[in-house]
C-alpha cells in the first residue's frame, strides 16, 4: 500500500506549514488570522464544490492539524471547522447549512459544539441540559462547559434533552442556537496549553422550531459521528506536537555542552532521543490507522478510535516527559517551544477520552480483551 501523499497533498501540506509558521504566535481572536485561514480555503476544505468548498477528506484534514500541532496554533480550528462543521453536515437541515456555509467558508461565522456538562466526564450521554417545548419553538435552560471554540464562536451547537411528545420525552435533540441569544452568557477562560475556551449558560433560551436541527436517534449519530472527526483530527494534531517536539529535543542534544561536549554524544542520552523517535513512529502509524478508519460504519470504527486515542495518550505522555527531561529545567518553561509543547500534550490526553476513560471503554466493547 501506498502511503504517500499525492502532489496535491504535497501542495497543502507546504501552504499550510507557510501560512500557520506565519501566525504561530498570534492571538485566536485576531480576524486576520481566520481570513487568511480562509483565503487559502481551509475553512472551506470539508464543504462540496457546490457550496463553495474543496470537497477533501480526513487526509487533507490530518495534514493540516499536524500543521497545527507543530506550530502550536491556538486558533479554534478543531471546534469549528472541524467538530462544528462536521455537525452541521450530518445534523443539521438544507435551510441552516445554506445559511451557515457561505459564512464558514468565508470566516465571518464559527460553530462551537456545546454537549459536555459539569460531571458529564466524557460519556455526554446523562446530561441536564433541557428544552422544552413552547408553542412554536422551544425553551432551552442548562450549562455547557469545556466548549471548544466557545470564546470566539458566532453559533454553538446545543445538544439537550426533549419534553417533546412528538420526538420522545428524554430523547436527545441538536438545537443552533446564536450567540446573541437573549439568556446566552459566556465565561471565557484559558486552558493549560494556552487556548482559549468557555463555559456557556443557557437561562430560558428561546429558540424558534427552526432552530431545532435534529432529534433522537439520528442526533445521537450524528454527535458521534462529529465527536469521532474531531478526535481522529486531535490525534492528528498530537502527532504534529509529537514530531516537532522530536525534531528541536534533537537539536538540543546537538547544541548544549556539558562537560567541553554536546550532550547528545553521551550514549544514555542517545538511548532516551531513540526511545522518543520510536514513540513517534508508532504514534504516526496508529493516526493514519484512525484516519483511515474514519469511512468505515460507526460499529466499526468506534473500538478503532477509541484504541488509537488510548496509545496516543500513552505516546504523548511517554514523549512529553522524556523530552522535557533531556531538555532538563528549561523545558518546563513557558520560554521555551519544548515548554509550551509538553503543555498542548498534557491537554490533549484529557481531550475527547483520558486512558482511564478509553481503556474502560473497551473493556466494555470488546470484554475478551483481557485475554
Amino acid at each position: 500500500m501506498n502511503f504517500d501523499l499525492s502532489q496535491e497533498q504535497q501542495m497543502l501540506e507546504e501552504t499550510v506549514s507557510k501560512l500557520l509558521g506565519a501566525h504561530a504566535d498570534r492571538r485566536p481572536d485576531s480576524s486576520s488570522v481566520w481570513q487568511d485561514y480562509a483565503s487559502v480555503g481551509l475553512l472551506g476544505m470539508s464543504f462540496d464544490d457546490a457550496f463553495g468548498g474543496l470537497g477533501t477528506g480526513p487526509v487533507e484534514t490530518m495534514i493540516v492539524m499536524r500543521a497545527i500541532g507543530k506550530q502550536l496554533c491556538t486558533s479554534p480550528y478543531l471546534g469549528s471547522a472541524v467538530y462544528g462543521t462536521r455537525l452541521l453536515q450530518t445534523g443539521g437541515s438544507q435551510e441552516q447549512q445554506t445559511a451557515l456555509i457561505p459564512g464558514l467558508i468565508d470566516g465571518s461565522i464559527q460553530l462551537a459544539v456545546a454537549h459536555s456538562e459539569p460531571g458529564s466526564r466524557y460519556s455526554g450521554g446523562d446530561f441536564a441540559m433541557t428544552a422544552i417545548s413552547d408553542g412554536g419553538g422551544f425553551i432551552l435552560s442548562g450549562r455547557k462547559v469545556r466548549v471548544l471554540g466557545g470564546a470566539t464562536a458566532t453559533h454553538f451547537l446545543v445538544s439537550a434533552r426533549l419534553s417533546d411528545e412528538i420526538f420522545g420525552k428524554g430523547t436527545t435533540g441538536l438545537f443552533l442556537v446564536a450567540r446573541d441569544c437573549p439568556g446566552v452568557t459566556i465565561e471565557q477562560y484559558l486552558t493549560i496549553d494556552g487556548r482559549e475556551t468557555a463555559d456557556v449558560a443557557f437561562e430560558a433560551v428561546s429558540i424558534s422550531s427552526g432552530g431545532l436541527m435534529v432529534a433522537a436517534e439520528k442526533s445521537e449519530n450524528a454527535l458521534e459521528d462529529a465527536m469521532d472527526h474531531a478526535l481522529v483530527a486531535a490525534i492528528n494534531e498530537a502527532v504534529g506536537i509529537m514530531e516537532e517536539l522530536l525534531s528541536i529535543t534533537i537539536e538540543y542534544l546537538k547544541t548544549r555542552r556539558q562537560f567541553g561536549v554536546p550532550i547528545g554524544s553521551f550514549q544514555a542520552l542517545q538511548h532516551k532521543a531513540v526511545d522518543i523517535f520510536m514513540e513517534v513512529e508508532q504514534a504516526k502509524s496508529m493516526a493514519l490507522y484512525a484516519t483511515m478508519r474514519l469511512g468505515r460504519p460507526a460499529s466499526e470504527r468506534r473500538d478503532s478510535l477509541t484504541s488509537a486515542k488510548l496509545f496516543l495518550n500513552r505516546a504523548a505522555r511517554a514523549v512529553g516527559e522524556a523530552s522535557v527531561q533531556l531538555h532538563g529545567a528549561i523545558g518546563l518553561t513557558l520560554e521555551s517551544k519544548a515548554g509550551r509543547l509538553f503543555r498542548r500534550l498534557t491537554a490533549f490526553q484529557v481531550t475527547f477520552g483520558d486512558y482511564d476513560s478509553c481503556l474502560a471503554s473497551l473493556l466494555k466493547s470488546t470484554p475478551d480483551i483481557l485475554a
